[in-house]
């Protein structure tokens, strides 16, 4: 496998995502901004992304998915080849999103050579609660969801903690 991924790039993008510093986040934003397979997102959308993506590498006939798994992440490859449904993806090409109305994959996926990619988990939110006190509106806490069920609980958690503001 050659491997064009810049290396500052890569041990950013390698790093436990809560342990990035702004630098490594800089890093990871100018790699992403450049993706095609990312330039519907808007800035903080990205940046946003850039604290949440995680660094795979697979093998070669490596099953990645099955039709019947719950699609939680999409992928973006860096190196190396996949395929799906009689198509083969290249580096820079995104796959493995989620179609409309279903949370299955719906088909399987095989990486045909040794290859690296970007995970990024789907339907993720950034949900922050707030409290207003004397005309100040206050973060409480941040949190990155992954489903509506998630930040639906986080958010009646804190209204059982909190009570009345």
């Amino acid at each position: 496998m050659a491997s064009y991924v810049d290396n500052s790039f890569r041990q950013a993008v390698m790093m436990n995502p809560a342990e990035r510093t702004q630098q490594d986040l800089e890093i990871v934003y100018s790699y992403l901004h450049g993706m095609e397979a990312l330039s519907n997102l808007r800035e903080h959308q990205l940046r946003i992304m850039c604290e949440t993506v995680r660094y795979e590498r697979h093998e070669a006939n490596e099953v990645l998915y099955y039709p019947d798994d719950v699609g939680s992440c999409w992928y973006i490859l860096l190196s190396g080849s996949v395929f799906i449904k009689e198509s083969m993806f290249l580096p820079r090409s995104s796959f493995g999103k989620r179609s409309a109305g279903s949370l299955r994959r719906g088909c399987e996926c095989i990486v045909l050579e040794p290859s690296e990619m970007i995970v990024s988990m789907c339907d993720h939110a950034v949900v922050q609660v707030y409290m207003l006190h004397q005309g100040n509106m206050y973060v409480l806490e941040t949190w990155l969801c992954v489903n509506s069920t998630a930040m639906t609980t986080g958010i009646w958690l804190w209204f059982l903690l909190l009570g009345d503001f």
